[in-house]
């Protein structure tokens, strides 16, 4: 099992001594740092569009469409590595509209696998403030019909991290969801506070429920039996080992019928199993309430 760097001599990856290109400088004129760059090489795919986590990254945070009408426009993040939720509101205003929704979430990994929705209907919403997220801007997940997929195919070993808020629906189904090919739907599923299952791959491997703002890391190891951890604690209901994860999607799968009902501040894709240790050091930096 792979144990991440931690000590302050690895907190800064060389691509985090790079001024933040097109955004500027950290506040005082500093170069941006990362809360993740320490993790940049165990990182496969990084959608967070609310924070700038890598330092390496120095592109755009999504592209939004106004509810009203068809109108789009990419956004990217401010000196401080937070969305620029000025100029969405700037562009809202602009447009008439009081709402937006998520066409693109690009990968901070730079691999061009953006989650991607061309369907209005199926676009999760925008929001500027959550108060589950430190009034950070985050992903709303308003209907099970709403999703967003990514291509990359996640095979042992992995972990995948989440940072949701349910929005209250104890039947609330996926949030993340598994699909192959370009449209089979995989019954493999994290979702906080879904009712008497949070967890499953290829079999059930958490019946906890979570219902609060929380940090959800889901493990596949090499070998042996998949974890489930939430705010740190391990979870795990019944070890099972079976397989890997296959694709990935936000919300709704390809060829799927059922999403979630929740916020989603961030999704990370690890390219290891994340050990208990790891598991810790990432709580208390990804922390709701202090993101």
């Amino acid at each position: 099992m792979t144990h991440l760097p931690r000590s302050p001599s690895q907190l800064v990856n060389p691509l985090a001594r790079q001024r933040f290109i097109g955004y500027g400088t950290a506040p005082g004129g500093a170069a941006f740092v990362g809360a993740l760059d320490a993790y940049a090489s165990s990182i496969s795919r990084l959608w967070c569009p609310g924070r700038r986590l890598l330092s390496s990254w120095a592109g755009n945070a999504a592209t939004l469409r106004e509810t009203t009408g068809s109108t789009e426009q990419t956004f990217g993040y401010g000196a401080d590595g937070y969305l620029n939720t000025t100029a969405i509101a700037s562009f809202l205003a602009g447009a008439g509209a009081s709402a937006a929704a998520h066409k693109v979430i690009f990968d901070q990994k730079a691999s061009g696998d953006d989650l991607t929705q061309t369907t209005a209907a199926s676009q999760p919403l925008y929001v500027s403030s959550h108060s589950g997220f430190n009034n950070r801007a985050c992903i709303h997940l308003d209907t099970v019909s709403k999703g967003m997929p990514s291509t990359l195919d996640i095979a042992r070993p992995y972990s995948i991290l989440v940072i949701e808020d349910d929005d209250g629906t104890p039947s609330s189904l996926r949030t993340i969801t598994a699909y192959s090919g370009t449209s089979t739907f995989e019954n493999n599923l994290i979702c906080a506070n879904r009712s008497g299952l949070s967890a499953f791959r290829g079999g059930v491997v958490s019946t906890t429920s979570t219902a609060a703002a929380c940090v959800e890391i889901f493990t596949g190891p090499s070998s042996g039996n998949h974890a489930f951890y939430c705010n740190g604690t391990d979870i795990t209901t019944t070890g099972t080992a079976s397989g890997d994860w296959r694709k990935l999607a936000v919300g709704r799968a390809p060829g799927g019928s059922e999403g979630a009902i929740t916020k989603l501040f961030a999704v990370i894709v690890f390219n290891t199993a994340l050990s208990a240790g790891d598991v810790t050091a990432l709580q208390a930096i990804l922390a709701p309430a202090s993101l």
